[in-house]
């Protein structure tokens, strides 16, 4: 996985921050068997677990035509994974009251997880079918296709979004940057699948 940041942060951090402790605050540089770095915030007064992570690449590495494949990819990330399809892993996950969220930029995708530290080993577990094996299946990605095409439909006849995209343009030319992350209501339409697969390679491979 090409991550490129990751924070882990046992909760009571923020809450350390607000009455003044910031400075009693360690934190320390780990590493995975894989090389990747993360900093440690650890406090024990919270039986809580949170995690922040962030991976190369987002809506510059859109496919031509299908703008918006990166943002798709946050709609589905909780619609099946591994051995459990939507149904199973939404019910898992708010049994074990589990936050896992993703977003999308120009050269990053996101994504966090909350769980109370009791559940760790299986929120973790959730997040590792999240991140490797999900399952973009049709009837999911035509749900969450409906949801991004009302989004950009909106977007269309919103004064700030037409200001953004005219600002865009204007300093960005041709370049990848001035396009529409989250995609145009043609370029939703026209992404399959496979365009979430493929995406999904590049963004999580190592």
């Amino acid at each position: 996985m090409r991550a490129v940041l990751l924070r882990i942060i046992f909760a009571g951090f923020a809450l350390a921050i607000s009455f003044g402790y910031a400075n009693a605050i360690e934190i320390k540089e780990v590493t995975s068997p894989g090389g990747i770095k993360a900093w440690l915030v650890e406090s024990k007064s919270i039986p809580l677990i949170a995690m922040d992570f962030s991976f190369e690449g987002g809506s510059t590495s859109d496919p031509a035509g299908k703008e918006g494949t990166a943002h798709f990819i946050t709609g589905m990330m909780d619609e099946g994974a591994g051995d459990l399809d939507s149904a199973a892993f939404q019910a898992l996950r708010d049994e074990l009251a589990v936050r896992i969220s993703f977003d999308s930029g120009m050269d990053q995708f996101e994504g966090s997880l909350q769980t109370l530290s009791k559940n760790r080993e299986q929120a973790f577990a959730l997040l590792k079918k999240v991140l490797t094996a999900p399952h973009f299946e049709m009837a999911a990605m035509e749900r969450v296709r409906q949801q991004f095409l009302l989004s950009a439909r909106n977007d269309e006849q919103d004064p700030e979004s037409i200001a953004s995209r005219a600002w865009m343009k204007l300093a960005f030319g041709d370049q990848l940057y001035a396009r529409q992350s989250k995609g145009t209501p043609e370029s939703i339409a026209a992404i399959a699948p496979d365009d979430l697969r493929a995406m999904h390679k590049l963004l999580f491979s190592r």
